[in-house]
Order: structure tokens, then C-alpha cells, then sequence
């Protein structure tokens, strides 16, 4: 007989660090790396492993202690006052502000706008406004709690739940009443559930409904209740010396010794880290689902003091919150056009007024604030429901393009300050006007007319707004929605399914394809005023709001669920480029979220209620202080906006773009470079013709030349920048944080560049010293990077390094070997291949021969390009009778990895994968790479960032010809296209290894040192594993030759 195994228990709780003492410690951050440690006199901070950051003096315990959101504030309740400290330095913020008396409750919305503390009565403050309200309540508070989204507080009285608004102040519901002797409160993660203590014990009940979802009987009086997590488990601290930890069905899971004797001292972080007095001191744990997280990481800490170091040094100070914290100072109604305009469409002008229509057919500029001081109509054909949308042109005389649904009445073209119509043209919804003319003509870019357009229609006008050429068209077989341009005018961007397509403009030539990471379709794209993002956002409900950078196209943010309908002009960057508004969830939703890019959150929501009708276009003013929105009953709303731009104090020009200091910064951080900003700008400057001030002589020296003579774009300068401070001598304030992806550093120190002006400091480097790093650079690093190439090192800047410093240094002494290292080695064709075209020879090309031996697909051309082909000598021939040749044939590289093919022969090996790969794909080719021990599926390289492939190291495993046989066989059948014949097959691996049992495979073995072998084939190469340049040349030139 055998008996069941008993099932496992659950994890549980885990003790992470316990302090001796009687002194309380509270206000648990919301990362749970750092707390406060309370005494009579003073307050301390501690990270998570006791040791202390910084100590404010005070008179007097506090009664409660929060933190805020990003670890910049920590607010105080003590003697009827609120205090706050920087929670970076302890030092004084600001100079607080009163509460009611007997205040002993304090909590900070999630997004750090709102501060409320409770006791005889609720008092909210805005930390933007520095405004306090008072909530209207009878009863006295005994316990608040924020909705997750921010967006509701919750009061628990002693015997009533209370959910209320705070912008405007108004009570919501009440889920609970007829309760007796409630204590504490908590409010879910997922935002769905409450849980309270009262005298009956226990319960958890839905936010929404009210209705019970759980009830739990408790022996003990509840002092402190918090979720983790994901809201799995409830803490619950009794005054009875124990603290539970229970299950959402309130089933315990553990039990933990605690001397808790008021709420202040129980703090449950967002992480799902817990805090509380214990037997012999405080002691913090984790939950079973607090989020993975390393020891030595201090996000709220390190984080801020490593972005407030490196800002300081180019002159910014990072934002307060009352300062970077944007909001709404009123509304205005501007026109009410009545429901037979379902989609009104608006414009803002460059005098400051809005173009609307104000009735079906009549277009209107209207001035708001303020008397409609020299309003002109003009009368337009827009068709059923009016406008759909309106843009005007940037240039003079200034073009409104009118477009109505579907474009059933076309697109009208109408000059404003004569009020004629100028053209009518085809196309649809969505017209926008290239940014930067060429002078005396405008380009509108507008989809085809109808429901699913698969057509963006290019029209070219003169100055007075009528046609100067013949329309142009870009197709996008899967559909497009809203096109937009780069503001500088080169670049066209448009949705389509699953991607963001670009075109160079004017020549319409396809520059890049942006996957979307949902899969949806772009319904619409924005381009940031400054052209260094780009975000699109597909139809309601099929996704978050990405945004890209356009510096290294890379996703900086996703987050929103944006609703609206799918064709409406309703996603909209704020002039300074920090906002950007578009519809909240829901295709029929009445809100507006106006999102702060940097921080990923929602900075203002614009609700005007259900009565308004959906939302349909939403556009900015050109000084950013208003913000536009049109609803689908006729309605357009003008809503006051005062934005962080305004609150901040000027301060010296940044070096560049706080976007592109940002990617300094976060290259610099990814090869452990501890360099300020203003260092990294000034080497990114030195990669550019013209010297930045006072870097005339490190700018002309040959180092610095050898680096700009690589010819890289400026988007790899960044990458470039890093590994150039990486030899420069560390600093500690400009440590990256431990533990923080590059994406964090990026976002946090764009955010940080948006503070205040300050005097920058003093440069830290040293003419002497740039110039030493640039030579170690150039000795070091040079050739390496000659052949990496710019994508390879712009997406893993730390790759030249570890070949220099790592295994593969006999590599960068080969490449260093190599004379004047090409950007790729020739790919032989035809009559360039060596030797004489005589039978056995490849079926290849020449310029000459006799007619029977012509590539007969040219017979196909034109009687007059023919023959002018055959008298410029152009036209092509088979070099021998035999099977007509592939206009190309694709590669497979089979790479040995295993013990033997280490030290160097491994560095031989895999320098010549990079180069034959390199040259393939610069000769359009496709390449594919195979394991030889056939541990992973092949692996397809694209560009050349993909060749970082061939250098990563791997465990070295036994070879298996046969598994690895299998999959280049099967890669090659997938290369294989209807105008190339099936890929050729290369191994690359030691002498002692037999050929691969593909048919027609090339091998190149690399021998050990002091052991030359001979070649043992027609198709096989021996090199030696530190072969000179030309000897390497030339056997990488034969082999492709015959790939």
C-alpha cells in the first residue's frame, strides 16, 4: 500500500533584516527599500539593510510618516502639521502645512499628487497647488485608503466606508454602513476589493457593489490591516503580539510575533515588503509574492542621487513634485454646434484662435478666451456630419485642409485669409501637412477615401493652395490609419496592422518598419514636437500606448489602455513634448488622460461627464496653456492648463537634447562609466566636425580623428561616447545604480532634465584626461570597433569590451592585424570570380559572351533599354552552358562552440563568422546560424546588431554533426526564396573535425598553434589561429566566392 505524498506548503514569509531597540520605526517606502526610524529628537532614514542615509532633526514622535510615490518626499504628521523632507537628502522641502486637530492618519495618492490625513475631520492637499480642502464628514475618521488608480479616497468611519472624489469633492458611495466599531482599512491592488476590521472581525467586501466576499471572525482587536502584492495575502496586525497573514478567502497562511500598538507601526509597501515593531526591535519581510527584487538595489535612493548628480552637472535640479506636477486652472466653453455635428473637428491657428466648424458646411475662427474679435466664416462642402477634420498648413498664405467622413466630399483645400477654396482634392480623414516646405509649394499627405484606406494619397500644391503636380501615391497592402510627420519634414510615418510604417520624404522610400508589441493595428501616430519620439496607439481596447525613440527606435514607454474611436484626431503632444493626451479606455469614453511620458503615469484626467458625448478630437494650443477637446454631441471645450514648463525656474541651455543626454547617460551606465553628463556631452561632441568650447585641441587630435574617421551615425555616438568614458577615472557620485535596467536610467534622468536651472558644476574632467581616453580608445578599442560596426555596439555597448577584455581577445589582436579593415569584404559574382570560366567551373556571370548564353529574363525589356544596355557593355551572360545561376544564393554558418574550439582557435573561428556574415548581409543576403552541437533552433541574422550573436559566450557542449546536419538543412529550405537557389551551407570548427554531411558544405578549420594542417578538400580552408591580414583575406574572399 502507498500513501499520497502530502502536498507542499506554500512559502511563506521571509525576515530580511530585524534592528534591536524600543524605538518605532514607520513610513515603509513604496518600493520597500527604505524606512524611517522615529525617536524623540530626530528622524532617520535606513535602507533595507539598517544602514542609515540621512537623519533630520524634530521635536516630538510623529504621529504617522509616508512616503511619496518615486522616494523624493516624506511627509510627517506631527503637532498638527505636516512636514516635509527631500528623500534624498532629510533636508526641509517646503514649509508643509496645518491639519485638523487630532490628525493621527496620513496617506499620498499613488500618483503623489494628493496628501489626505484624518482625524476629526479629512483634510485633502494638492501638492501642485499647494491648495488645501476639507472633506465634508460628520462622523470622525478612523482610517483612509487610496484607490490604486488614484482616482477615489476611502474613509472609514466607525461605522461606515465612504469612497469619494477629491477633484471635484464629492461623495461617491458608500459600500458599507450599519457597522460597529470599525478600526482599520485596506484597499486592494486590483482595485476591486476592501477589507475592514470592525467588532464582528474580518470581511472583505467588493468596492463596487458593497457585497461580501469574505468574512473572518479575529480574538484579537484589529490595529492595521495591508494587502501585498498582487493582493494574494492580507496582513492583519492585532494589539495582542501577533501579526497574521492571511489568504483572499481570510485563511491563515502565517503568524508572526509583533508588538504593534497603533497603525503607525505596521507599513505594507507596494512591493509586498512589511514592516513592524517585533519582539526585540523593527523587523522587515517579505510576502511570498513580493516582486523578485536584489539586495542591493535602492531604486528610491540611489536612483534619485545618481539622477540628481548627474543633472546638477549640466545645470538642472530634479523637479519637485509641486513643481513638475501639471493641472487644470478652469475650463471654457467654446461653442455648442448641436448634435448634427457627431464628430467636430478643430484646429488651432497660429494668432491664437480655433478653426471649427460651427454648422454643417460653415468653418469659424474663434478666439478663447476672450470677444470674437474679427471672426470670419467661410463656407465649405464637409458632406453628412459635418468635418471630420481640419488642418492647417505652416506656411503663408495659411491652407485649411477640410475632410469630411470617408472623404465623400472630397478634400477641400481652402486659403482662410480670403476665405476661397483653393482645390478640392481626393482623399479622406486625416490629412496633415509636411511641417517643413519647400519654398512656394506645401505637400498634404491624406489617405485614400473610403472605410479601409490601403493608400496614402501624396498631393504637392503651390503657394496659393492648387495642384503642382500629379498625386503620388504609398500603398500599405494591410490598410493605414492616421498618417503624421517628423517635424523637420524628412520623415513619413503611418499605422498599419501589427506596425508603425516610415518613408524618407519627399523621396517615399521605405526607411523602417516599428512592430507594434500588442500585434494590433496603429490606428494613430503622433510625432513629438522635437522629433525625438514617436507614439502610436491602436483601436480601444487592443492595447497599451507605445511610445518609441526616435534615436535608436527602441519602445521608451507603454502604458494606458487608450479607448476613442479608431479614425478620430484624438492623440496629441504637448508643445514642450513631456505631455501627451489621448482618450481614456472605452471607444465611447468622455475622458481625456493627459499622460506625463517620462514618469509612465497619468498627470491630468479631463472628464466632463456622460452628458457631452464621446470624445472626438483633442489638440493643444501652440503655447501649451490650453488644451482642446470636441465631443460627439457638438460640444468643444477649452480647458486651462498650467504645465511644469511654467513652474520651473529657467537655467542654462542643456548641451543637447534632454532626450539624447538621457541615452548618454544610459549608455555610459551600461559599461560602468561613472562620468557626469556634462563629460559624456563634450565627448559626444568631439565625434562631430565642429570642437565644443574649450575642446579645441582634444578635437584635433589624431585619437579623436580616428574615432570621427569611422563614419558613424549620430544615433551610435551615444554607444560611441560611453566606451570613451569608460576610460576615463570613476567617480562615485556618477555610479549607475546596481540592478536598474538602462530603460529606468533612460526615463528617470529625461524626467530629472525637465527640473529647474541651477549652476551647473564645475567640469570634472580634464582636457589631459579626455585625451588619455581617447588614445587608450584608439590602441585599444579601434579595430574592434571597425569591425563590430555602429548597430552591433549601439545595442550592446559593452561588446567591445568584453572581446578586448574577455575570451575572445586573440579576435581584436586579428582584427587589429587586418590591414585597412573594410566595412565588408567583396562578394565575387560573374566574371569577377578568379580563374578561368571552363568547364566545372560555377555557373556564373560576365559582361560579354555570345547571344546563346545571354540571361534570357533580360529579353523581357524593353526593345530601347535593351539595346541601350548592350551599348553600354551592361547587359549579363553565363560564363558556361549549364543550369541558369540564382541571382543570389543565401548562407548558413555552422559554428562550432565546443571545448575544442576555444582560446584561439574559438577567436580565429569566430572573427571570420563576423566577417563572412558582415559581407552577406551587406550584399543583401540572407544568413542564418547554426550551433554545431545542435543545442538551439537556427538563428536568423538580419543586421548587422544581429552579429552580437556570434560573440556571446555559450557552455561548450559535445558536437552532434547529425542534429546540427538537420538544422541547416532545414535553415536552408527556410532562406530559400523563388529567385535564389537553396542556401550554402559553411562549417566553421578545428581540424580534428570531420566535414558536415550536407551536401555541397564548405568547411573552414582553424588549427591549433605550431600545428599546420594541410586544406583536405576542393571545399575546405585551413587557416591559422593568428593568421596575418592578407592571408585572411584571401581565404575569406574564395569562400565567398562559392557561398
Amino acid at each position: 500500500m502507498t500513501t499520497r505524498p502530502e502536498a507542499a506548503a506554500p512559502p511563506g514569509p521571509r525576515r530580511l533584516l530585524s534592528l534591536s531597540g524600543s524605538d518605532p520605526c514607520t513610513g515603509l517606502s513604496r518600493d520597500g527599500t527604505a524606512f524611517v526610524h522615529l525617536t524623540e529628537r530626530a528622524l532617520s532614514c535606513r535602507d533595507d539593510t539598517g544602514r542609515v542615509l540621512w537623519s533630520a532633526p524634530g521635536q516630538g514622535l510623529p504621529a504617522a510618516v509616508a512616503w511619496g510615490p518615486d522616494g523624493g518626499e516624506v511627509f510627517v504628521l506631527r503637532a498638527g502639521r505636516v512636514e516635509v523632507y527631500d528623500g534624498d537628502s532629510g533636508a526641509p522641502a517646503d514649509d508643509g502645512f496645518p491639519v485638523p486637530a487630532g490628525a493621527d492618519t496620513l496617506t499620498v495618492s499613488p500618483d503623489g499628487l494628493w496628501v489626505a490625513c484624518a482625524g476629526d475631520g479629512v483634510l485633502v492637499h494638492h501638492r501642485g497647488t499647494l491648495a488645501s480642502s476639507p472633506l465634508p464628514t460628520v462622523d470622525p475618521v478612523v482610517a483612509l485608503a487610496w484607490d490604486p488608480q488614484g482616482r477615489q479616497l476611502c474613509l472609514a468611519t466607525a461605522t461606515a466606508l465612504q469612497l469619494w472624489s477629491v477633484s471635484p469633492v464629492r461623495m461617491d458611495f458608500a459600500p458599507c454602513t450599519g457597522r460597529t466599531g470599525i478600526t482599520a482599512l485596506a484597499w486592494s491592488p486590483d482595485r476591486d476589493a476592501l477589507a475592514f476590521a470592525d467588532a464582528a472581525g474580518l470581511h472583505l467586501v467588493d468596492r463596487a457593489t458593497g457585497r461580501t466576499l469574505a468574512e473572518a471572525p479575529v480574538d484579537r482587536a484589529v490595529v492595521g490591516l495591508g494587502f501585498s502584492r498582487t493582493g494574494r495575502f492580507l496582513v492583519v496586525a492585532t494589539d495582542q503580539e501577533v501579526l497574521l497573514v492571511l489568504d483572499r478567502a481570510l485563511e491563515r497562511v502565517a503568524q508572526l510575533p509583533a508588538r504593534v500598538r497603533s497603525p503607525r507601526d505596521l507599513s505594507v509597501s507596494a512591493t509586498g515588503r512589511v514592516l513592524f515593531t517585533g519582539g526585540a526591535g523593527p523587523e522587515l519581510w517579505e510576502l511570498p509574492d513580493t516582486a523578485p527584487y536584489r539586495a542591493e538595489r535602492r531604486v528610491g535612493v540611489l536612483l534619485r542621487g545618481w539622477a540628481a548628480a548627474m543633472c546638477r552637472s549640466v545645470g538642472r535640479a530634479l523637479p519637485a513634485l509641486r513643481d513638475r506636477a501639471p493641472r487644470i486652472t478652469g475650463r471654457t466653453l467654446l461653442y455648442d454646434a448641436g448634435d448634427g455635428l457627431w464628430a467636430p473637428a478643430i484646429a488651432p491657428s497660429r494668432d491664437g484662435r480655433w478653426v471649427l466648424e460651427s454648422s454643417t458646411g460653415a468653418i469659424a475662427l474663434l478666439r478663447a478666451p476672450g470677444p470674437d474679435d474679427g471672426r470670419r466664416d467661410v463656407a465649405v462642402a464637409t458632406g453628412p456630419g459635418g468635418a471630420h477634420d481640419l488642418e492647417l498648413s505652416p506656411g503663408s498664405p495659411q491652407l485649411l485642409a477640410c475632410a469630411s467622413r470617408e472623404g465623400r466630399s472630397g478634400l477641400t483645400v481652402v486659403d482662410l485669409a480670403a476665405g476661397e477654396i483653393r482645390a478640392v482634392l481626393e482623399g479622406g480623414q486625416g490629412p496633415v501637412w509636411c511641417p517643413a516646405p519647400a519654398e512656394g509649394a506645401a505637400t498634404l499627405v491624406v489617405p485614400e477615401p473610403g472605410p479601409a484606406p490601403t493608400h496614402l494619397f501624396v498631393h504637392v500644391l503651390d503657394a496659393r493652395g492648387t495642384p503642382a503636380q500629379q498625386r503620388g501615391s504609398l500603398h500599405l497592402p494591410q490598410g493605414t490609419g492616421r498618417p503624421t510627420w517628423s517635424p523637420d519634414g524628412t520623415l513619413l510615418a503611418a499605422g498599419t496592422q501589427g506596425a508603425v510604417i516610415l518613408w524618407h520624404m519627399p523621396r517615399r522610400e521605405r526607411a523602417r518598419q516599428l512592430p507594434l508589441p500588442s500585434g494590433a493595428f496603429a490606428a494613430r501616430v503622433a510625432w513629438s514636437p522635437d522629433g525625438s519620439r514617436l507614439a502610436a496607439t491602436p483601436p480601444a481596447g487592443q492595447g497599451p500606448l507605445v511610445v518609441w525613440s526616435t534615436l535608436t527606435w527602441r519602445v521608451l514607454r507603454e502604458f494606458g489602455a487608450p479607448g476613442g474611436r479608431g479614425w478620430a484626431p484624438a492623440l496629441a503632444w504637448s508643445p514642450d513634448g513631456s505631455l501627451l493626451a489621448a482618450p481614456g479606455p472605452g471607444a465611447g469614453t468622455t475622458v481625456v488622460e493627459v499622460w506625463d511620458v517620462s514618469r509612465g503615469t497619468v498627470a491630468m484626467t479631463l472628464d466632463d461627464g456622460p452628458e457631452r458625448g464621446p470624445v472626438w478630437s483633442v489638440r493643444w494650443s501652440a503655447d501649451g496653456r490650453r488644451l482642446a477637446v470636441t465631443y460627439s454631441g457638438g460640444r468643444t471645450l477649452i480647458w486651462e492648463v498650467r504645465t511644469s514648463s511654467e513652474a520651473t525656474e529657467p537655467g542654462p541651455p542643456l548641451p543637447e537634447s534632454a532626450a539624447y543626454l538621457a541615452e548618454l547617460g544610459a549608455m555610459a551606465a551600461a559599461v560602468d562609466a561613472a562620468v557626469p553628463l556634462d563629460a559624456l556631452a563634450d565627448i559626444s561632441r568631439l565625434l562631430r566636425p565642429a570642437p565644443p568650447p574649450g575642446r579645441r585641441l582634444v578635437h584635433q587630435s589624431p585619437a579623436a580623428r580616428a574615432l570621427r574617421d569611422l563614419g558613424w551615425p549620430r544615433s551610435a555616438h551615444p554607444a560611441l561616447s560611453a566606451l570613451v568614458a569608460s576610460r576615463l577615472p570613476g567617480d562615485a557620485r556618477y555610479v549607475p545604480p546596481p540592478g536598474v535596467s538602462l530603460q529606468e536610467l533612460r526615463t528617470t534622468l529625461e524626467w530629472g532634465l525637465r527640473g529647474s536651472g541651477e549652476q551647473p558644476e564645475r567640469p570634472s574632467v580634464t582636457a589631459a584626461e579626455l585625451a588619455a581616453a581617447l588614445d587608450r580608445v584608439e590602441h585599444e578599442l579601434l579595430p574592434l570597433l571597425a569591425l563590430l560596426g555602429p548597430d552591433a555596439v549601439r545595442e550592446d555597448p559593452a561588446l567591445p569590451l568584453r572581446l578586448a577584455d574577455g575570451p575572445w581577445a586573440s579576435a581584436a589582436e586579428a582584427a587589429a592585424r587586418l590591414p585597412d579593415l573594410p566595412s565588408r569584404l567583396p562578394v565575387l559574382l560573374g566574371d569577377d570570380l578568379p580563374g578561368p570560366a571552363t568547364a566545372g567551373a560555377p555557373a556564373q556571370w560576365a559582361r560579354h559572351g555570345p547571344p546563346d548564353r545571354l540571361v534570357p529574363s533580360q529579353m523581357a525589356l524593353p526593345a530601347p533599354l535593351l539595346n541601350a544596355l548592350w551599348a553600354q557593355d551592361a547587359l549579363l551572360y553565363r560564363t558556361r552552358r549549364g543550369r541558369l545561376p540564382w541571382t543570389e544564393r543565401d548562407a548558413v554558418l555552422v559554428l562550432d562552440t565546443g571545448a575544442a574550439a576555444q582560446g584561439q582557435v574559438g577567436s580565429c573561428l569566430r572573427l571570420c563568422a563576423h566577417l563572412l556574415a558582415a559581407a552577406l548581409l551587406a550584399a543583401d543576403r540572407a544568413v542564418a546560424l547554426v550551433r554545431l552541437d545542435g543545442r538551439e533552433a537556427a538563428a536568423r541574422l538580419t543586421s548587422a546588431s544581429d552579429l552580437r550573436r556570434l560573440w556571446t559566450p555559450v557552455p561548450p557542449e559535445p558536437a552532434d554533426p547529425v542534429r546540427a546536419a538537420a538544422l541547416a538543412r532545414a535553415a536552408a529550405r527556410a532562406l530559400a526564396a523563388v529567385d535564389s537557389g537553396e542556401a550554402r551551407t559553411l562549417l566553421l570548427t578545428h581540424v580534428h573535425e570531420p566535414p558536415l554531411p550536407v551536401p555541397g558544405a564548405l568547411t573552414l578549420r582553424v588549427h591549433y598553434p605550431r600545428h599546420p594542417v594541410p586544406p583536405d578538400g576542393p571545399d575546405a580552408w585551413v587557416l591559422a589561429p593568428e593568421p596575418d591580414g592578407d592571408e585572411l583575406r584571401r581565404v575569406l574572399v574564395q569562400i565567398l566566392g562559392k557561398l
